[in-house]
């Protein structure tokens, strides 16, 4: 029963970092089209900035 428990936490936790990746790439290609070099390299180092712009993209 616990490997059961474990291997879905497993597929719980690779689910949220692909979920992660994929809104962060996300976030990368609307910076570029705007032309926002230096929001991609703060956002890359800071990770309140980083939510701040998630919020303001709708990402």
């Amino acid at each position: 029963m616990c490997d059961v428990a474990e291997r879905l936490e497993k597929i719980g936790i690779e689910k949220g970092r692909a979920e992660e990746r994929d809104n962060f790439m996300q976030l990368l290609v609307r910076l570029s089209k705007d032309g926002e070099v230096l929001d991609v390299q703060r956002a890359s180092a800071d990770p309140e900035y980083l939510d701040e712009l998630f919020r303001k993209y709708n990402i």
